[in-house]
C-alpha cells in the first residue's frame, strides 16, 4: 500500500496532515486519533462534533508530479511532449491544462532544488540549475497556439506566475550565496526577467511596488495555475432519511403511550372530571419526554456506525467530468475499551508513565473510495490535505507562567516558564488488508503548537 503520511505545523494554531496515495481498488480509511491530557478537558460534552467540523478544512486534489530541472530541460521530456501535442491540436483548453501542469511542476522542482543547492553551497550545481531554468523558460514561452484565442488570453497569466516565482526563488537564494561568480550569474537572470516583464507589460516586482497588492496577486496567480489539480466536490450530510425515520418511530411510540393513558383514564374517571384532566396532562408530559429520550438514545447509538458527511469527487481533466470517487468522514469520541489492541496498549503505557490522558480518544476518519482507476495524463497520485485548527482545543490551557530559578555564576536568574501540554496524535491507515500506524507528539502551550515529535512502531508497539 503505497501511502505517504506527513504531519507538520502550518502555523502556530493549525496542524497540516497530508496523505499521498495512488488510486486504490478497495476503500482506504485514514483514522486520526487524538489523546488529550485531562487538564485540557476535551470531551464529547465540551467539544461536540459541530465545533470540530467548524475548525477543520480539507483539500483533496491531484499531486504535483516529481521531476528534476534537468529532466524538464530535456526536449524528450514527457510533459514537454504533452505541451507540444496540445499546441498542435489548437485546442485552447487542452493547451492551458498542459501549460499549467508543466509550470507548476517546474516551480516545485525549482523551489526544492535551489534551496538544497544553496544550503550545500554547490556553485557548479547552481550554475547548472540556472542554465536549466533558462532552457525551461524558452520551452514555456516558445509553445503558444497561434489560432486559439483562449490560449492567447490564458498564456499571459501563467507566464506572469512563472516569472514571479522564479524571481522570488532566485532572490531568496541570493541572500545566502557567498560565491561572487554564482551571485552575478543569478543576478543577471533576475535582471533579464525584470526586463522581460517590462517588455510584456507585467507589473514591477521591486521595492516601489505595492507589496500587499503584489503578494495578493501572487496568490491569485498561483491559484489559477494550480486549478488544474483541483477536484470538484459536492458535500452531503449522511443519514438524513434514517434520522427522520427514527424520529417518526419515536413520535409514534410516544403517541401510542399517550393514547393508552387517555383510553384508561376515560374508562376509569369519565370524560368530564378533574381526575381525567390530570391524567391527560400527565400523559402529555410523559409522551413529550418519552419521544425526546427515545429518539436521542436510538439515533446516538445508530450514529456510531454511520458517517457524518459524504463528499462526491469529480475531475475536470477526465471525459465529461467523470466521478473519480467518494470521501466519507466521521468524528466521534471512542471509549478506551473500544479501541484496538495497539492503541489500547499505548494508552495503558502512558498511564503507567504518569501521563494521565482523557477517558476517551477523539477519532476523525476519512474513508476514500475511488470509483475508477483512471488518472489524467501525466498525473499518478492524489494528495489529501487536512488542516486542524486547535485553538478551541487549547481554551483550557493555563495562562499562568511558572517561575524557575537557576545560578549563573554568582547571579540568581529567574525565568518564567509557560505550561506545556503533550497531545498524542496517532494516524492509522487501513486498506487492502493492511493496517499501519504513525504516532506523533504535539507539544502545545496556550500560544499554540510549540513542537512536533515523530514516533515509531516497533513490534506493534507505539514508541514515542
Amino acid at each position: 500500500m503505497a501511502i505517504l503520511v506527513d504531519v507538520h505545523r502550518h502555523d502556530k494554531f493549525r496542524l497540516d496532515v497530508a496523505f499521498v496515495c495512488h488510486p486504490q481498488a478497495k476503500a482506504m480509511s485514514m483514522d486520526i486519533f487524538w489523546f488529550f491530557p485531562k487538564e485540557l478537558d476535551v470531551s464529547s460534552s465540551s467539544y461536540p462534533k459541530q465545533l470540530f467540523y467548524r475548525y477543520i478544512k480539507n483539500n483533496l486534489r491531484y499531486r504535483i508530479p516529481e521531476q528534476s530541472l534537468e529532466q524538464l530541460a530535456s526536449s524528450q521530456n514527457h510533459y514537454i511532449k504533452m505541451l507540444q501535442e496540445a499546441v498542435n491540436s489548437n485546442n485552447g483548453k487542452v493547451y492551458l491544462r498542459a501549460l499549467k501542469l508543466f509550470v507548476i511542476i517546474f516551480i516545485k522542482a525549482l523551489n526544492g532544488e535551489i534551496n538544497v543547492k544553496t544550503s550545500d553551497e554547490n556553485s557548479e550545481q547552481l550554475l547548472l540549475l540556472n542554465k536549466n531554468c533558462k532552457i525551461i523558460l524558452a520551452h514555456i514561452r516558445g509553445y503558444i497556439p497561434v489560432q486559439s484565442e483562449e490560449a492567447k488570453s490564458g498564456f499571459p497569466t501563467i507566464n506572469e506566475y512563472c516569472s514571479s516565482q522564479l524571481i522570488q526563488s532566485y532572490l531568496n537564494s541570493l541572500a545566502k550565496i557567498n560565491d561572487s561568480e554564482v551571485k552575478n550569474k543569478l543576478l543577471q537572470t533576475v535582471t533579464q526577467e525584470h526586463d522581460y516583464r517590462q517588455l510584456m507589460g507585467m507589473p514591477d516586482m521591486d521595492g516601489k511596488a505595492n507589496l500587499i497588492k503584489t503578494v495578493q496577486q501572487l496568490k491569485l496567480l498561483r491559484r489559477y495555475c494550480e486549478s488544474v489539480l483541483f477536484l470538484e466536490t459536492e458535500r452531503h450530510e449522511v443519514g438524513v432519511v434514517t434520522q427522520q425515520v427514527i424520529f417518526s418511530l419515536a413520535a409514534a411510540l410516544s403517541m401510542m403511550f399517550a393514547m393508552l393513558i387517555a383510553f384508561w383514564s376515560q374508562q376509569k374517571f369519565g370524560n368530564f372530571s378533574s381526575s381525567f384532566l390530570v391524567a391527560m396532562v400527565l400523559g402529555y408530559i410523559v409522551k413529550d419526554r418519552l419521544k425526546e429520550l427515545s429518539r436521542n438514545a436510538t439515533y446516538l447509538r445508530l450514529s456510531r456506525y454511520m458517517f457524518d458527511f459524504s463528499i462526491q469527487l469529480r475531475s475536470n481533466l477526465l471525459w465529461r467530468k467523470r466521478s473519480v470517487g467518494v470521501i466519507k468522514e466521521v468524528v466521534q469520541f471512542i471509549k478506551i475499551k473500544k479501541l484496538d489492541s495497539v492503541l489500547k496498549s499505548f494508552y495503558n503505557r502512558q498511564q503507567q508513565y504518569n501521563k494521565p490522558l482523557g477517558d476517551a480518544a477523539l477519532m476523525y476518519r476519512r474513508q476514500f473510495n475511488t470509483t475508477i482507476q483512471q488518472m489524467p495524463a501525466g498525473i499518478e497520485q492524489y494528495v489529501d490535505f487536512t488542516f486542524f485548527n486547535i485553538r478551541k482545543m487549547l481554551r483550557n490551557a493555563s495562562y499562568q507562567d511558572y517561575p524557575y530559578y537557576y545560578q549563573k555564576g554568582e547571579k540568581i536568574v529567574r525565568r518564567m516558564v509557560q505550561r506545556t501540554y503533550a497531545i498524542e496524535l496517532i494516524v492509522r491507515i487501513s486498506g487492502d488488508g493492511i493496517i499501519r500506524y504513525q504516532p506523533y507528539t504535539l507539544s502545545v502551550t496556550r500560544k499554540g503548537i510549540h513542537k512536533i515529535r515523530k514516533g515509531n512502531v516497533v513490534d506493534n508497539k507505539i514508541v514515542l
